[in-house]
This record gives structure tokens, C-alpha cells and sequence, in this order.
């Protein structure tokens, strides 16, 4: 007998930085697990609507711009029958980078 076909599970959202500064860099990892056949692509959202697609569980995302980039991001796996569910959302919240010299303070962003 041969195993049925199924989506991918629930998936999880990490980043390593929620709160970055501006024109850094971070990285989101998504983990998903079941679903036969093998997950194919992971499929990335900003707001709820798409931002990315890759065949790797990881997306590095930068560098980041203060006036865009904040919100909520998550993620869901997919495979030839479908899409997982997709995962609860991480919050972004992308800061300002400041230098401080002697007579200015400044503000990069």
C-alpha cells in the first residue's frame, strides 16, 4: 500500500533580529515538517501577501529600509498538493542607526 499525499504541516517562523537597524540585514528561517511528497519551496509574507519564494527553509532579507520594511512576516511550506498552513507572524520593527560626533548628533535614516 502506498502512503497517502498530504500538504506540509503548520509551518514556524524565526528570525534572528526583530528589531534591526536600518540598511542591516536579518534572517528568517522557516521549519515545517510532514506532507508527502517533500516540500518543494518555502513561501514567504509580508502583511499577508507573498514577498518570496525559494526551495531553502532560510531567506535573508536586507538590507533593510526604515520606511518599508517594518511589519509582520511569516511563512508556509509547499508541495506538489498544496500549501501548508502558514505560520503565526514574527514582528519587524527596523530602527534608526544613530552617530553621535562632537557637535552633531545624526541620525541615518
Amino acid at each position: 500500500m502506498f502512503p497517502l499525499a498530504d500538504r506540509p504541516d503548520k509551518a514556524s517562523i524565526s528570525v534572528n533580529d526583530t528589531t534591526p537597524e536600518h540598511e542591516q540585514t536579518v534572517k528568517f528561517e522557516c521549519r515545517a515538517s510532514g506532507g508527502r511528497p517533500e516540500i518543494l519551496e518555502y513561501i514567504w509574507y509580508k502583511q499577508n501577501a507573498e514577498a518570496n519564494r525559494s526551495p531553502s527553509s532560510q531567506w535573508l532579507k536586507g538590507p533593510l529600509d526604515y520606511s518599508s520594511d517594518d511589519g509582520e512576516y511569516s511563512c508556509a511550506a509547499r508541495n506538489t498538493v498544496g500549501n501548508g498552513l502558514m505560520s503565526d507572524a514574527e514582528t519587524i520593527t527596523v530602527t534608526c542607526k544613530c552617530t553621535e560626533d562632537i557637535l552633531l548628533v545624526k541620525y541615518l535614516c
